[in-house]
């Protein structure tokens, strides 16, 4: 990921493009506008497409990387790794995640282009209007839906952070949102060593103390009935193969 951050410039061979197939309108992005193209006029000549970022639109499998803004929101209720991208001018989730969480899909009016290190493949479907909840407050978000995501179920780019007035602090990993008429949210992201479904008692307690909702389960055993002699096979066939008393080596038996 390409970030505005000192440390972003580490993390920039795992980038991926994407790009609309229309061209720019009215002076906007390309990557913001979702229209039709059109034939260019014979006074024009054809501009070259400007093009969002995205991270994390690889098919290998996902490594653990710490110098990037990522966390925990709730998909649909569901809790899922999201990666908070300054440089994607979209958002998009997973489709093993929103297949697997059965999450609406429907085909997208447009097609786009994700263009990888290594490969180019395009997304034609989308979640409309899915709800992302980020401690208490639901903040939805039209979801693009790549087939080649792996190291997160979510990346929130540019289109959501900026409805929202995100303001990330990428030092401290702090997201906080000030949208007008609201109250001010305020979000610590995490390590994405921390996604694991087990974590140990040191980093449960770094998390508590980071304001993380913890839970204590206790888990009671009920007593089992303990097999009586008759119910164990091949046992209750020689009843006495165990004697309590062992008066001398067991009597020959016919095999």
């Amino acid at each position: 990921m390409i970030r505005e951050c000192p440390r972003g410039a580490s993390s920039a061979q795992s980038t991926a493009s994407i790009q609309s197939p229309s061209r720019q309108r009215a002076g906007l992005p390309l990557a913001m506008s979702a229209g039709r193209s059109f034939p260019p006029r014979q006074s024009e000549t054809p501009r070259p497409a400007p093009s969002g970022r995205v991270f994390a639109a690889q098919a290998e499998e996902p490594t653990v990387v710490d110098d990037v803004v990522a966390g925990i929101v709730l998909i649909y209720g569901t809790r899922s790794r999201a990666l908070f991208d300054t440089g994607a001018s979209h958002s998009f989730i997973s489709s093993s995640f929103a297949k697997t969480h059965d999450i609406e899909i429907s085909d997208s009016a447009d097609a786009w282009w994700v263009y990888a290190p290594e490969h180019t493949f395009s997304v034609h479907e989308v979640c409309a209007a899915c709800p992302v909840q980020v401690g208490d407050w639901i903040m939805p978000a039209d979801l693009l839906v790549p087939s080649r995501m792996k190291a997160f179920d979510v990346i929130l780019g540019m289109d959501w952070l900026t409805k929202y007035y995100a303001t990330i602090d990428c030092e401290s990993k702090v997201i906080t949102f000030r949208e007008p008429g609201q109250k001010e949210v305020v979000y610590w992201a995490c390590k994405s060593s921390l996604f694991a479904l087990t974590v140990s008692t040191s980093s449960a307690r770094k998390l508590i103390s980071r304001g993380c909702v913890a839970y204590l389960a206790t888990v009671v055993e009920a007593q089992k009935e303990l097999p009586v002699l008759g119910d164990i096979p091949v046992v209750r066939e020689i009843p006495d193969v165990f004697p309590a008393e062992l008066p001398g080596l067991p009597p020959d038996r016919e095999i």
